[in-house]
Order: structure tokens, then C-alpha cells, then sequence
């Protein structure tokens, strides 16, 4: 049974579930749908989200990240936007789930610590390994309201193809 589209899709999962690599094969597959990345929206003006991190504290980034989710939710055009890995914790009041598709990027917390922790871009993989599991099992239930899930261990393809088909974008 084909889910009714919606207007948008929100990409949600946790630090490196693929939402970001997903959304450029979701880009690739529909050039004419708005493809947008939450992080790269707020950070903008900035270097990365660490450096908001160094200068504004979680809080203030998770404030940016708030209000630029509510411009993009306000968009009258149909898009696919990635969302942060904790954009959940402040944001779900924002979604109206009515015009949205919110599918979560399942990735067991091992496959995203491997994808995530040889890189210095993301600011959290600096609390090291054990702390990182704990946010994760934080954000679990988070993610488990979403009424989409696909399973991100696979290709970025096939999990692209996967979230267009669930959402009737295919």
C-alpha cells in the first residue's frame, strides 16, 4: 500500500544514518524537488556546526537549528529536507505531521559510530564512544515516533529508492 504524499519528507536518524548522503541520491533521482540539508542551512555564515558549538553552546546552535527548521517547514514548495541527528529533541512541536513525511534512517548505533568517528566535522564524536551510545539511547524513542522507518544499513541508493517508493515520491 502506497503512503499518501505529502508536501515535504523529512530525513531524521541519528549522526551518521546517512541522512545527508541519502538526500544526494534523493537528488539525484528527482532534480526537480528541493533537496535541502538542515546543517548546511544553519550553518551558513559559519565554517561548521562546530564552530557554532565553540561560540554559542549547544543551546545556541539547537536555538538557529529551531527557528531555520520553522523557515523551511514554512516553505510553500514541496521539498525533502535532512535534518540534523538531534533535531527531534526541540523540533518535533514544529512539524505539523498533516503536510510532512517524517521517515527515520534506522542504523544501529555501531554502524554510525564507524561512519561517524574518523571524522572531526561532527563535534559530538568528541564526548568519545560510550557517551555518544548514551544520546543515542536518548534519542531512540525520538526516532521511533516517526511513522516511516527504512533501514540505513544499506546502500545510499537503495535506501533513497526505498524512502521515494514509502512516500510515493517514486
Amino acid at each position: 500500500m502506497k503512503t499518501p504524499q505529502a508536501q515535504h519528507v523529512l530525513l531524521a536518524g541519528f549522526s551518521g544514518a546517512g541522512k545527508t548522503t541519502v538526500l544526494r541520491e534523493i537528488a539525484r533521482h528527482l532534480p526537480e524537488k528541493a533537496c535541502l540539508d538542515l546543517d548546511l542551512l544553519v550553518t551558513a555564515g559559519f565554517t561548521s556546526v562546530d564552530e557554532i558549538v565553540q561560540k554559542e553552546g549547544w543551546s545556541g546552535f539547537r536555538a538557529r537549528e529551531l527557528a531555520q527548521l520553522k523557515q523551511v517547514l514554512a516553505r510553500p514548495d514541496s521539498f525533502v529536507l535532512a535534518l540534523g541527528g538531534g533535531t527531534l529533541e526541540q523540533g518535533w512541536a514544529a512539524i505539523d505531521q498533516s503536510k510532512v513525511l517524517v521517515v527515520h534512517l534506522d542504523c544501529p548505533f555501531e554502524i554510525s559510530w564507524q561512519r561517524i568517528s574518523g571524522g572531526t566535522e561532527r563535534p559530538l564524536v568528541g564526548l568519545g564512544e560510550a557517551a555518544l551510545r548514551r544520546v543515542f539511547e536518548e534519542r531512540k524513542p525520538l526516532y521511533q515516533r516517526c511513522p516511516l522507518r527504512v533501514d540505513a544499513t544499506q546502500s545510499p541508493d537503495e535506501v533513497a529508492l526505498a524512502i521515494l517508493r514509502l512516500t510515493g515520491l517514486a
